[in-house]
């Protein structure tokens, strides 16, 4: 049996980050199993070592203490690749420095170098120290890196490296696809593969990412220019633990539905032809900018915005606490162009409210109220009192009076680099700071105390490594400030959104459980529309749609269709349901369900952005029933029906209803409680005949059937994909 090598968890390095950084016993424990397989597994450019954290969830963190663990058992020195962004090597470089201050200035054992600016004259007395690279993903650090090794210090090859990979993605791996040029091979993984190659000694890779799909949902093998690339398989992921601070897909796609918490007012809907505007310059926009109903959300967003905050530093104040400066991200498009049009738009409202203030408009207080009033019922959900109207009026007052508004367009590292802090953070030099951006604000760059978020990316078809990268408002949050955070996007991004949130879950089972493979089915149809398994990295090219254990499927953000159409489809429904007797569970034959279901999607027209995907959620329903080992129940469904029900279209907020059935035994019905009780080992449908009253926040006088489906608890994650091929990602 090979001989393991053990790791030195004593050594000077570690023990001192240790006791500085407070680690958690979770944290600990992931850092030393991570040093302990670099060491006792080869790790290459197509077994790298993962290490998977979610979304600005504390990894570079995490990765720092491998590092300094690293430098105690073996390894001399550490190469750190981050994306090809000037902002975030630059922000790399100084946390780096500042966490190995101590060893770098007292002990004088540790050399942290930007490969783009280290000299050529460099001694063998500083050679021979711990040694920390920090190279940009892009061919010219890159090729300075090799410059460095094998032609100015050829016994630097000759070391013990550890290479992290920080934000790894298709960036780092050996193929991308385009329109263009189709599959073709990286450029940058090429030269990461050649500069391993020429290392004479011990050389691991770790990779960090968030978003780690393309990595393991890759296809056996790729055929790139004629040539046969072999994917890259993880050696063995480790995870980084997530903290009692961090707020991500959880709070703000799985509690929305929950009217007793905060998180239920978090997002706040966008009309998909509100971003039109953003995309078209037009004086008639700058000139209504406060009546404007295609403007309606984007000033409720930045007013918000400013009475939240106005509202989080009079909490502040009373407290005693330091002056605390907000931000607010606006990144609807990747268009510099786009850009400049938004920041006149925030510029225009910006000036006109700091009129009103001056003047003493009384409308000022109209839009304050407004707020205030859209705040406050988040807020008294946290804090047993708030600030006053009076109180928040006077601030926000005040604040347009003195200009605490800053407004910053984000195009360029050039542009980030002004706007960078000392800690390489986003500087906040205002008390309200928005940020108008793309691309560079996606990934790494740090923003603090942001509590507000519009978001407008909106691709025909979502990539999931990409958008995930894009959800900024994830991170570290004071529940303080949760209460005033509201995030701005389309249902129809919001709900992509929420369905990669849930791939994201799925795919986490897997690897917590160490069952990849094992954890997660995926299936398809065929062209003869029977269903069959499918490869993984269909998750990365199709449309898909995600199923966990327990979950609760429904359709939402529809009315009924003509009277005739919808007339026609129930009463053939209803003859089928005089078989049955309703408030009871019977077992039926999946295939009868999926005829039901069928019926029923023609009586269905959603609003612009909704949508509901009959023909997957039939598929996935029929690939469950038979799922079971259960001999009695294959095939079946648990089916229970109810007449007579009056569920509302829309709640109070103007939302649209997601839970037409009754879970609580309050009302004596309690039919969401029985049916998630009893899916078991199939699904269970439930089918509630509305009578579809006419009126304000109602239906259109037809009655309808509403269907809502429990999946099993003993059902593995299951990802459905469909055969219509993604295009390109952006």
């Amino acid at each position: 049996m090979e001989n393991k090598i053990n790791i030195n968890l004593n050594g000077q390095f570690y023990s001192k980050f240790s006791n500085e950084n407070n680690y958690s016993p979770e944290s600990q424990k992931c850092i030393e199993e991570t040093v302990y397989e670099l060491l006792n597994q080869e790790t290459n450019a197509n077994k790298p070592g993962i290490l998977l954290g979610k979304v600005q969830s504390g990894k570079t963190r995490a990765f720092i203490g491998i590092m300094a663990l690293g430098f105690d058992n073996h390894y001399d020195i550490v190469v750190v690749l981050t994306k090809g962004t000037k902002a975030l090597a630059r922000q790399t470089l100084r946390r780096l420095r500042e966490e190995f201050n101590y060893f770098i200035n007292v002990t004088n054992e540790v050399r942290v170098y930007d490969i783009m600016a280290i000299n050529d004259n460099l001694t063998k007395y500083n050679l021979n120290k711990k040694l920390i690279f920090v190279v940009k993903k892009e061919d010219d650090n890159m090729r300075r890196l090799e410059e460095l090794f094998f032609n100015n210090y050829p016994d630097l090859a000759a070391r013990n490296i550890l290479i992290i990979d920080d934000e790894a993605d298709f960036a780092s791996i050996g193929f991308s696809s385009s329109k263009e040029f189709g599959l073709k091979m990286n450029v940058i993984a090429s030269q990461i593969s050649n500069f391993r190659k020429q290392l004479s000694n011990r050389c691991d890779l770790l990779q960090v990412t968030a978003t780690p799909y393309s990595l393991y949902l890759q296809p056996e093998e790729i055929v790139v220019q004629g040539e046969v690339f072999q994917p890259i398989r993880p050696a063995f992921t480790k995870l980084v633990p997530i903290h009692d601070k961090y707020v991500g897909g959880k709070e703000y796609f799985e509690m929305k539905d929950d009217e007793t918490l905060l998180n239920y007012h978090l997002w706040e809907e966008v009309p998909e032809k509100e971003l039109e505007v953003f995309s078209k310059p037009h004086g008639s926009y700058l000139n209504n900018i406060m009546t404007s109903e295609s403007l309606s959300k984007f000033r409720e967003a930045i007013i918000n915005f400013i009475v939240g905050a106005s509202i989080r530093r009079i909490q502040n104040k009373k407290s005693n606490e330091k002056e605390s400066m907000y931000s607010f991200i606006m990144h609807t498009d990747v268009s510099k162009a786009k850009h400049n049009w938004q920041a006149e738009l925030v510029s225009q409202l910006k000036m006109t409210l700091e009129e009103y203030a001056k003047n003493g408009n009384p409308l000022i207080k109209d839009y304050i109220k407004v707020a205030y009033d859209n705040l406050s019922v988040s807020l008294l959900k946290f804090y047993k009192e708030i600030p006053s109207f009076d109180e928040v009026t006077n601030e926000v007052m005040n604040a347009m009076l003195e200009e605490y508004l800053g407004i910053y367009t984000v195009n360029s590292d050039s542009d980030i680099e002004t706007l960078l802090n000392d800690n390489g953070q986003l500087s906040l030099e205002n008390p309200f700071n928005i940020f108008i951006g793309g691309q560079i604000l996606d990934r790494g760059i740090t923003i603090e105390n942001l509590i507000g978020f519009f978001y407008g990316r909106n691709p025909h078809r979502f990539q999931l490594d990409t958008v995930l990268q894009h959800s900024r408002m994830y991170g570290a949050r004071p529940a303080e400030d949760m209460a005033v955070t509201r995030f701005y996007t389309t249902n129809r991004i919001y709900d992509a959104m929420s369905r990669m949130h849930e791939i994201d879950c799925a795919l986490r089972d897997g690897f917590e459980n160490n069952q990849f493979d094992k954890g997660v089915i995926f299936i398809q149809k065929d062209s003869k529309h029977q269903i069959r398994p499918c490869s993984p990295n269909k998750i990365l090219l199709s449309d898909t749609m995600t199923l966990l254990p327990s979950a609760r499927v429904s359709p939402k953000g529809f009315n009924t269709t003509t009277a005739p159409v919808t007339k026609k489809a129930v009463e053939e429904i209803d003859e089928i349901m005089r078989n049955y007797k309703p408030k009871e569970k019977y077992l039926i034959d999946a295939s009868l369900a999926c005829v039901i279901l069928k019926m029923i999607s023609k009586t269905f027209e959603f609003e612009e952005g909704y949508y509901f995907d009959w023909e997957s959620f039939t598929t996935t329903l029929a690939y469950l029933s038979g799922a079971t080992n259960d001999s009695a129940l294959k095939g079946k469904i648990y089916m229970m029906h109810l007449n007579d029900r009056n569920a509302r279209r829309k709640d109070k907020l103007g939302r649209f209803n997601v839970k037409p059935e009754s879970t609580s035994a309050a009302d004596g019905l309690h039919e969401g409680g029985i049916a998630k009780q009893d899916a078991v080992e199939i699904p269970f449908l439930l089918l509630l005949r509305q009578n579809g009253i006419k009126g304000e926040g109602l239906w259109k006088g037809n009655p309808f059937w509403w269907p809502v489906v429990y999946m099993p608890q003993k059902m593995k994650p299951l990802i459905y994909s469909t055969e219509k091929m993604m295009a390109p990602s952006e």
